[in-house]
């Protein structure tokens, strides 16, 4: 009888660090509705299982602040920055876009990447 594999997943590390590391922004959304946005330096996936898992709600903001993004299906749409962009002022631009709390974007390039990744998630 054979072994039934379910899932594979391959995990690229570089230079001793994983290369999906670095600036990001990700959108939980259930349809076209926005549940939180958060930037992170972590790999998506380890940012998502923290908000999913962890007990703080410091780092477990989702599961503390959106306790409904807890029930039935959500996806999370991450994106990855270029160097040099700050996540943090694309989140805020992000926020503002999707009418959440956040100042307005203060640089141009913050503004046309939150731009971009509502085009992509549709919303826009």
């Amino acid at each position: 009888m054979g072994v039934e594999i379910v899932a594979e997943r391959r995990i690229a590390v570089e230079d001793g660090d994983l290369t999906s590391a670095g600036p990001w922004v990700y959108v939980w959304r259930r349809g076209h509705e926005i549940l939180y946005v958060g930037a992170t330096s972590l790999p998506p996936e380890v940012r998502t299982w923290l908000h999913l898992h962890d007990e703080s709600p410091d780092v477990g903001r989702v599961r503390a602040e959106r306790p409904d993004a807890l029930v039935g299906p959500v996806e999370v749409c991450a994106f990855r920055l270029a160097e040099g962009v700050d996540r943090q002022q694309v989140k805020r631009a992000l926020l503002a876009f999707t009418g959440g709390p956040g100042g307005g974007p203060e640089a141009a390039g913050e503004e046309r990447a939150a731009g971009e990744i509502i085009r992509r998630l549709g919303l826009g």
